[in-house]
């Protein structure tokens, strides 16, 4: 069960464009949670429940895991583009730019 939690106070300007500021509040979310792990993965800082990487910061973008059903509609959104880490999309994750 999610708890409600205070984040330390940040401007607005330093919490829409900071990748810590994104870490941060990953972490104070799921501090309560036991099946949550973090793990250095792709030159960032990926997330993953159970064993499974759901989400993470890459340099300055968001990584986030997206059911199959989802994936399309998803893409569609402004500032939302296919993670291609290697250089090949990755079914099921995108990348979501700062600007978002």
């Amino acid at each position: 069960m999610w708890q409600s939690v205070t984040m330390p106070a940040q401007s607005q300007d330093s919490r829409s464009t900071s990748p810590l500021h994104a870490i941060t509040a990953s972490r104070w979310l799921t501090v309560s949670r036991n099946d949550i792990t973090e793990r250095k993965m792709f030159g960032g800082l990926a997330f993953l429940c159970l064993g499974r990487m759901c989400c993470g910061i890459v340099v300055s973008d968001l990584m986030v895991r997206i059911p199959d059903d989802e994936l399309d509609a998803v893409m569609r959104g402004r500032h939302v583009r296919p993670m291609d880490f290697t250089g090949k999309p990755l079914r099921g994750f995108v990348y979501v730019s700062p600007l978002a």
